[in-house]
């Protein structure tokens, strides 16, 4: 292409990335993206500078989930075992995250909240990083976050997941909704039908987003049920009876606006897969990383939780005339329901969309059809003239 970036030529570049923590094989990752990002612009414009973009480029690699992170962060291999490398890729995280400097941790409130999204790039929730992160937090705490020695780091990780599920869900809402509307049932559908039926999962039990209080009573804006969905089983969302997403951590509300996502909200999980079974469950990396992770949570949080409680076991979750049942039905089957009813709306659009296709397929090729035939009615015109010149 006739122009060349190397690290050689960027030593401040490269400077800072150091400082930060960045490791070699990662900067070396970092050369080779810009480099690879020029010839592809260069291909398409000649004349295009790449001074402005080069500087984009390097602030985009302070954005968890941005392209040029995701290339750096995937360079940075890290052992089976190798806790150690774990957990200062991890410490990396946290920092550019934003995570780190906040004493008492998360707060819940939308200034701390906005400020932290703030930090991502436009990273989907079916995103092969998701999955990487969830196993560099496996491999950095074999032990389980409450277990860990480092418990500052721990906290952070910890707490990061309800700001990853906070990011996820304006994901959804900033590409799939309609222009001016907060419809987020709608959006999430819309979502989901971009996905192969094997990357979301409606069957995740949603038992513990079914807290009350000691009086018996839901949070005030709690409405039916709330249903857990999965996107490859790290990224969640819990989709409430009115049709909100809902998080610990809520961008658009300050936490008492927001009892039901802080008490029974999504939150992202470190597991691969839900291993947990109430007889060996010290054994489960869900219950390890996902689950037992009360010492850590934020205070903001932890004060309200103490005051709900979720189903204790299935047989109560399933029982149409405990406390958490509401018009004799349970808790389960109200969830089951509103679980039938996206399953039937998801369908639904399917179907839309297919015969959408098929109209247009039909219309495509009525078309073909009608130009063919023109072809040869306009060849069958001029039978004489074809043969005349055929003998010449």
């Amino acid at each position: 292409m006739g122009l060349k970036w190397n690290l050689s030529e960027n030593t401040v570049a490269a400077a800072g990335l150091l400082e930060k923590g960045w490791p070699d094989a990662s900067i070396q990752a970092y050369a080779q993206y810009i480099e690879q990002q020029m010839e592809k612009e260069l291909a398409d414009d000649p004349k295009w500078s790449h001074t402005a973009a080069i500087a984009v480029m390097t602030r985009s690699t302070d954005l968890v989930g941005s392209g040029i992170f995701q290339a750096m962060w995937q360079a940075d291999k890290i052992g089976a075992g190798d806790v150690s490398h774990g957990q200062r890729k991890l410490a990396l995280l946290m920092k550019i995250a934003g995570m780190v400097g906040y004493e008492h941790g998360l707060d819940g409130t939308r200034q701390q909240t906005n400020a932290l999204l703030k930090n991502f790039g436009n990273i989907a929730p079916q995103s092969r990083f998701w999955a990487n992160l969830a196993r560099t937090v496996q491999i950095a705490f074999p032990k389980g976050l409450e277990a860990a020695e480092n418990q500052e780091l721990a906290r952070q990780v910890h707490q990061y997941r309800y700001v990853i599920a906070a990011q996820q869900i304006r994901y959804v809402r900033d590409n799939y909704s309609a222009a001016g509307q907060l419809d987020d049932q709608a959006a999430l559908i819309k979502y989901l039908r971009t996905l192969d039926k094997a990357q979301f999962s409606l069957a995740e039990s949603a038992r513990l987003h079914q807290k009350i209080d000691q009086a018996g009573n839901y949070p005030s804006d709690y409405k039916y049920a709330n249903l857990k969905i999965t996107v490859g089983f790290n990224s969640e969302f819990i989709l409430a009876g009115n049709g909100h997403l809902i998080n610990e951590i809520d961008y658009l509300n300050e936490p008492e606006q927001n009892i039901n996502g802080l008490v029974n909200g999504a939150s992202f999980n470190y597991a691969a897969f839900n291993d947990y079974r109430p007889a060996t469950k010290q054994l489960s990396a869900h219950y390890k990383l996902d689950m037992r992770v009360g010492k850590l949570d934020p205070d903001f949080r932890t004060a309200v939780l103490a005051q709900y409680y979720p189903p204790k076991d299935t047989a109560t979750y399933k029982d149409n005339t405990n406390e958490y049942a509401v018009n004799d039905q349970s808790a389960y089957d109200r969830v089951k329901a509103y679980k039938r009813e996206i399953a039937t709306k998801l369908k639904a659009d399917s179907k839309k969309k297919y015969l959408k296709i098929a109209i247009i397929m039909i219309i495509l090729f009525s078309l073909i059809g009608l130009a063919v035939k023109k072809h040869v009615d306009k060849q069958n015109e001029f039978p004489n003239c074809k043969n005349k010149l055929a003998t010449r």
